[in-house]
């Protein structure tokens, strides 16, 4: 729930009988969780070049000057 609302882990814990103690660690454990499941950066930016993307702030390395993973229309 904190992810979607933000609501204040202290009126968290007490809607799920836990301590604010208990709802902070909670909280941080999720965010460890979720962490450690992305990629990392270079393994992202390999991921949208390998779809077509432009990852260059220059369109002088990219084949089309469009942000878009395909072609424009004809």
């Amino acid at each position: 729930m904190w992810f979607r609302k933000g609501e204040d882990k202290a009126i968290l814990g007490a809607g799920f009988g836990v301590s604010r103690a208990t709802a902070y660690r909670y909280v941080a454990e999720a965010v460890r969780v979720l962490a450690a499941q992305t990629p990392t950066l270079h393994d992202a930016l390999q991921q949208v070049a390998a779809d077509g993307w432009c990852t260059s702030s220059s369109t002088e390395n990219c084949s089309t000057p469009t942000a878009s993973p395909r072609p424009p229309p004809a």
